[in-house]
């Protein structure tokens, strides 16, 4: 007996000996991994630091969202952190801020990590680990220097992990990532996943490719949320320009062989100059409402102006500037094609674009597709939308079907997408497009159609520098021009594929070119007065032409414009004093502060034309209340005097008028069908 337990005491020994050496390289794995960690979070907060000019940015709930329904993105996403979701994406177009915004949340989470009980957060860059997909977070952490001891100390002490998945778009993942690695599953490993991804890859359906799986829930919630970058106000936009005047070392406009511009030290801009420009510019404000624009437009700016201070009409610089933008952002898609990995056919696309010329073969694919969009689409010009099951037959597919080559020039270029829509990221980048379709044509002679795009190859077109655009105000009359007559714009001409009188950012690019090319005004010249012929030029290529001379500074006083026909025109602010437009047809068109002293108008068609004025009716007595029809034909007036006049709107002639009261009138009311006038008085 006594032996029996002389057996069992070393054995009792060793095992408390031995618990306690797992106790204690437990202890130690623990010490070393967390040490390992606030390793990772020294490194972040040393070396990622946040970029001088950075804004913190505001979100909406989806991509169609409006922009005056926006919030801070920072909190929100702080909030799912907090909260039961377990997988959030984040849209944005390219250059919205999606990679400097998963930057700064992992320094706020690594900012808030006191130890065990936080979650680690990790920023991936998940082209970098897409092939190890169902193994993400073992390899990540591999990367990071954890040993396989380590690795399996994490997870089976149920670590919490945020990772932040950058660049989903390139990264060629196929299924559900969250799914496929059995995140927070029994025995799994435990994380929330953040991604990042540009918006044109999302389509219909796409959600299921971040979902995660929620079979196994008792309360069916939601595990999934999106989020979309919003783009910046006003407010932010002075934000970065402020930071931007702090912390930026000042330079000069970006090196450019196509254009030379004056150098100029932009030292000597204040905050109040930039804002007075991004303002002044036509659709700029909203244009550098994405960061990346931004950056370099503030750049551009001041060379720009300077190059332009010889000319009073400063708006000769839109051309330039966006001609700036797509320079850098197909710059930019270029790089980030280099660093991308390619399928097979798209490493041949690439390489056959590259040979050709990868900026000419994007800005040909983008003018085929605004004339296209102008020719095709009568009512929204703003989006295209495309199916592969309804559209793969129609001109949609040449630029949004699945061939290598279009795919990644339309990945490349300023569109986006939300859904089956494709849209350019401002409107502007599209009115900007059309113009120079016309100057290639200008250029070359020949028209470019929209077959003309086998390999999208296209001739580059030379803006000039805005110091060489110039013009006048003061040209003589049309009856008088001195000039020898241009031939006429032929019927067909991409001039009149649409009617750009409501398009300014257009109107004024081509009105700029007017003054820099006489050919060109004497063609639109000469296509007006054709347009007296029955059997003359197309109609809106007339009203294009004479919207296009107007905005130019063209004056029309005591011209001979009898029978022209121009419907639809844009006429602000022109010079047609004394005019003879007998004959004329000006239906439609914009006539808002126009000069007309003295024009004769006899037999002109001015249905519909909008001369920027409210109806002018001469009263006797003073009114106290008015009130219109139901159908607007009708319009009452109450006097002081207790009368009532009834107007007819066509013409703005009284029909009738009755005292109707000894005392003021204070209210009327016309019944629904505008049959009987009801009253009330100061009783």
């Amino acid at each position: 007996m006594h032996e029996k337990e002389h057996c069992r005491s070393p054995d009792r020994g060793d095992a408390k000996r031995r618990r306690l050496q797992t106790d204690t390289a437990e202890l130690d794995m623990q010490s070393a991994v967390e040490r390992h960690v606030l390793e990772m979070r020294s490194q972040c907060l040393e070396e990622e630091q946040a970029p001088e000019n950075y804004v913190p940015p505001l979100g909406k709930k989806t991509l169609d969202a409006s922009d005056l329904s926006t919030f801070p993105l920072m909190p929100a996403t702080m909030g799912f952190v907090q909260g039961e979701r377990q997988v959030m994406l984040l849209m944005g177009d390219a250059g919205s801020g999606k990679t400097h915004f998963l930057r700064q949340l992992e320094r706020e989470l690594w900012n808030r990590y006191t130890g065990p009980n936080n979650p680690i957060p990790i920023l991936i860059n998940l082209p970098e680990f897409i092939k190890t997909a169902p193994n993400l977070l073992k390899q990540v952490l591999k990367s990071k220097g954890f040993d396989k001891h380590q690795i399996r100390h994490l997870k089976s002490n149920k670590r919490q992990f945020i990772l932040l998945c950058d660049r989903y778009d390139e990264s060629k993942a196929q299924g559900n990532i969250y799914n496929s690695n059995n995140f927070n599953k029994t025995g799994q490993w435990r994380a929330k996943l953040i991604f990042a991804c540009r918006s044109y890859k999302l389509g219909p359906g796409s959600d299921g490719h971040f979902r995660p799986e929620d079979r196994y829930s008792l309360t069916k919630l939601d595990l999934f949320e999106k989020v979309a970058m919003a783009p910046f106000t006003f407010r932010e936009i002075k934000c970065y320009v402020q930071k931007y005047l702090t912390h930026s070392t000042p330079r000069a406009v970006h090196s450019q062989p196509e254009t030379s511009l004056p150098s100029e030290s932009i030292n000597f801009w204040d905050f109040r100059q930039y804002m007075e420009t991004l303002v002044n510019i036509p659709n700029l404000i909203e244009l550098v409402g994405n960061p990346y624009i931004l950056s370099f437009i503030l750049g551009l700016l001041p060379d720009i102006v300077v190059s332009a201070r010889d000319n009073p009409r400063s708006l000769v610089s839109i051309g330039v500037l966006y001609k700036y933008v797509f320079d850098h952002w197909i710059e930019a898609s270029q790089r980030r094609l280099f660093s991308r990995v390619l399928s097979e056919d798209e490493r041949m696309a690439f390489d056959e674009l590259l040979e050709s010329g990868f900026p000419a073969a994007c800005m040909a694919y983008l003018k085929d597709l605004a004339v296209d969009i102008f020719k095709s689409q009568k009512k929204d010009i703003n989006s295209v939308h495309y199916t592969f099951k309804n559209d793969k037959t129609t001109w949609k597919a040449k630029f949004f079907g699945s061939e290598a080559k279009t795919r990644l020039i339309q990945e490349s270029v300023p569109l986006t997408r939300s859904g089956t829509s494709y849209y350019f990221i401002h409107p502007s980048l599209l009115d900007y497009l059309y113009p120079l379709v016309i100057f290639d044509l200008d250029v070359s002679g020949e028209a470019f159609t929209s077959s003309d795009t086998d390999g999208y190859d296209s001739d580059d077109v030379d803006w000039g520098t805005p110091d060489t655009l110039s013009g006048s105000s003061t040209d003589p009359p049309l009856a008088e021009q001195a000039l020898q007559r241009g031939q006429a714009l032929e019927s067909g001409h991409v001039l009149g594929v649409t009617n750009i009188a409501k398009r300014p950012m257009a109107i004024q690019i081509l009105a700029d070119h007017v003054q820099n090319n006489p050919f060109f005004k004497e063609q639109l010249i000469e296509t007006v007065r054709q347009s007296r012929n029955s059997d003359g030029v197309d109609q809106k290529l007339a009203a294009n032409a004479m919207t296009i001379l107007v905005r130019s500074g063209m004056q029309f006083h005591s011209a001979d414009l009898r029978s022209i026909k121009i419907n639809g025109a844009n006429l602000y602010g022109g010079g047609l004093d004394s005019a003879d437009l007998r004959n004329s047809d000006l239906t439609g068109t914009i006539l808002d502060k126009c000069c007309l002293s003295q024009a004769r108008l006899e037999g002109a068609r001015l249905q519909r034309a909008r001369f920027g004025e409210l109806p002018f009716v001469e009263l006797i007595g003073v009114p106290t209340t008015s009130a219109y029809s139901l159908d607007g034909k009708l319009y009452a007036i109450g006097f002081s005097n207790g009368s009532i006049t009834i107007f007819d709107t066509d013409n703005w002639k009284p029909i009738h008028s009755h005292q109707e009261s000894s005392k003021s009138i204070t209210a009327l009311a016309f019944s629904p069908r505008g049959e009987l006038l009801s009253f009330g008085d100061r009783t």
